[in-house]
């Protein structure tokens, strides 16, 4: 990003610049879409983790036959 906007400032590579942050953009869309159900995975397991050791410590735990 930062060789991008460096390459702004100058007239004759103007247009590379402006490529390449449009790449960067797509890019980060795609990487965005791929890591979406990773990371809502990863928050519900963690919202699990956090939330069972709660239930159990109240005594709320499954009777065994």
């Amino acid at each position: 990003m930062t060789v991008a906007a460096a390459m702004l400032s100058f007239e004759q590579v103007r247009q590379y610049g402006v490529s390449l942050f449009a790449s960067a953009g797509v890019a980060g869309l795609a990487i965005d879409l791929a890591a979406h159900p990773l990371l809502s995975n990863l928050i519900a397991g963690a919202q699990i983790a956090v939330a069972q050791p709660a239930c159990s410590r109240s005594g709320n735990r499954p009777r065994s036959a």
